[in-house]
């Protein structure tokens, strides 16, 4: 059948009213964007702030994370500085504890974690290791003799600071094998 012409298309008003029949408005309507409907072209610079909103986030995570370890952790290794002039030793401690600590290698085959090691350490003015023994053993031969290898291989530390008035000083150091296992 061939396309028949508007003036050949039967007046809408002049058809008897069919219930069932939807009406066709035949009149032009124009919809406003909807605000909540995303765009169509891509936000060049969404993809950036995304990435920059996850990098501060992460940041937020890792600084809460730093200020909160000091609280839940304990180091594999703890030293106590006995006697007087503890201020001028307090940061020579850390270098003592850094030194033992690194040395320190962990015993693998041991299976409870709990053991911990005293030791006593003797250290001269110009950083020489004087003497170094176990003064309380933990129990376990395995972890006690590799305190004993870590007090035989350190035979050097570091000078004293400046203003120390001793000629040598005794540190006593602690090995705790289920804080080297955690945290190194």
């Amino acid at each position: 059948p061939e396309p028949r012409e508007p003036a050949d298309l039967p007046d809408p008003s002049q058809r008897p009213a069919d219930k069932h029949r939807p009406t066709v408005s035949r009149e032009l309507t124009v919809r406003k964007s909807d605000s909540s409907s995303k765009s169509t072209r891509p936000d060049p610079d969404a993809e950036k702030r995304a990435a920059d909103e996850e990098r501060r986030r992460l940041r937020e995570t890792l600084a809460s994370a730093a200020r909160n370890i000091g609280n839940v952790v304990s180091s594999s290794t703890s030293v106590e500085i006995p006697g007087p002039g503890g201020e001028a030793f307090a940061s020579y401690a850390q270098v003592v504890k850094s030194k033992y600590t690194l040395a320190w290698i962990e015993p693998r085959d041991v299976q409870d974690d709990s053991a911990v090691v005293k030791a006593s350490v003797t250290i001269r003015r110009d950083g020489t290791v004087e003497d170094a023994r176990i003064i309380r053993p933990s129990g376990n031969a395995i972890v006690d003799a590799s305190v004993r290898r870590t007090l035989e291989a350190v035979t050097f530390v570091a000078p004293f600071p400046v203003g120390a008035k001793d000629e040598k000083r005794v540190f006593t150091i602690n090995f705790d094998l289920k804080a080297k296992r955690h945290f190194g």
